[in-house]
């Protein structure tokens, strides 16, 4: 094994242990323990620095989608349809586009843009436009942006480095 180098070895010189189901982890004393899921069930990119072109990136998404609006048919294509709408989600800085399915005609791609500190993320699913498939998906991707957290530049760096 490798010895840790010496930036990574003082993190060490002073520790806690932690119990993590049936694992017992020495920590570094100044760490922070976030307890809580740590996965999403949805597509989960991070745009860094980009919470403040949310808009403009939505703009981009509503006319690639105006292109392909002939596209729809079925439910999409009725009077109460949601496909092209922008409503705000539940999550402070939280938006959830209705885009259009590149699977098929009759399905939402929902994409859920959240304002984490300076970052962008957008978590997305597919899901049918009956309003009984795309509410449970909705309350799901909104837990999940709920949970989404800014990291600051040292732990961002130090998660970085250990997995080298």
């Amino acid at each position: 094994m490798t010895p840790p180098s010496e930036r990574i070895g003082a993190l060490f010189n002073k520790t806690r242990t932690i119990c993590v189901g049936r694992f017992l982890l020495d920590i570094p004393d100044s760490a922070t323990v976030a307890f809580g899921r740590t996965d999403t069930p949805f597509e989960t990119y991070r745009y860094e620095g980009d919470a403040e072109n949310m808009d403009k990136i939505i703009a981009g998404y509503i006319s690639r989608l105006n292109e392909r609006k002939d596209l729809a048919y079925g439910a999409l294509v009725k009077p109460d349809s949601m496909l092209g709408k922008v409503v705000d989600g539940p999550v402070p800085g939280q938006k959830i586009l209705f885009d259009f399915s590149d699977g098929g005609g009759e399905e939402y791609h929902l994409k859920s843009l959240t304002k984490v500190g300076k970052d962008l993320f957008l978590q997305s699913v597919d899901t049918f436009a009956d309003r009984s498939y795309y509410s449970r998906d909705l309350a799901e991707i909104n837990d999940s942006a709920a949970r989404l957290v800014a990291r600051d530049v040292m732990t961002q760096r130090f998660l970085l480095n250990l997995s080298r």
